[in-house]
Parts: C-alpha cells; structure tokens; sequence
C-alpha cells in the first residue's frame, strides 16, 4: 500500500514596515496587525551608539586598535541623529580618526550632522 506525502501547504507572513499608515488602503490595514513603534529618546540612542560602536570593532580586523567606548562627548553628539543615521555617521568617524592614526573617535570626526535631518521626499513644480 503506498501512502501519499503530501505535506500541508506552508503558513506565509508577511511583515511590512511603513513610516506612517496614512496612505494604506483601509481593506489592506485590516488584514494586518499594526503595531506603533516610537521613536527611541536621546539615552537609547546613546547606548544605540554604543553598540554598535562595538559591533563595528568587534567585527573589523583593525577594531582592536580603537578605544572600547566611545568618548562621552562624542556620545553626546550623536544624541541628535535618528538610529538610521548613526552606523554611517559612526564609520565615516572611524575613517576619519584612522587617517589621523588616533585611537579614538572625536567630535571633530564626526559628518555634518545637520546634513543628516531628514529632507522631504517628492517631488517639486
């Protein structure tokens, strides 16, 4: 007797991301589980930085030779960027401060940080 081994069809989620609901079809939100996500305070997105300041060392052949925290000034500064800025903002200070041959980021090293608010997407007439 040969038995058929058809397995049941697998389950699909989906997971989208939006920067506002506004704009969703009522019929597609309805379908979905829409959970807020607020954006995190000035203190998470000092330990953000940390983070991923020691995820960048820890991962880099060269992040050894750099400073295990970073500098609170610097922390200070970066206080202001959304978390999406802050890996970029993080490696173009790395850059910076290796050419310098220091072991340490400094506030100087930093991008032009108003340079990383957030501009309006669209179009223009």
């Amino acid at each position: 007797m040969q038995t058929s081994s058809n397995p049941a069809p697998a389950a699909t989620n989906w997971i989208a991301t939006a920067n506002s609901i506004e704009g969703i079809p009522a019929p597609l939100l309805s379908r979905m589980t829409v959970l807020q996500v607020q954006a995190p305070n000035a203190e998470q997105v000092a330990h953000i930085a940390q983070q991923m300041y020691g995820r960048m060392r820890a991962e880099s052949p060269w992040g050894s030779v750099f400073a295990p925290k970073l500098d609170e000034q610097v922390v200070e500064e970066l206080k202001g960027l959304p978390p999406r800025s802050l890996g970029l903002a993080l490696k173009r200070a790395l850059g910076r401060a290796a050419r310098e041959e220091r072991d340490h980021i400094r506030v100087c090293d930093l991008p032009d940080l108003s340079a990383a608010t957030r501009k309006p997407m669209g179009f223009t007439a």
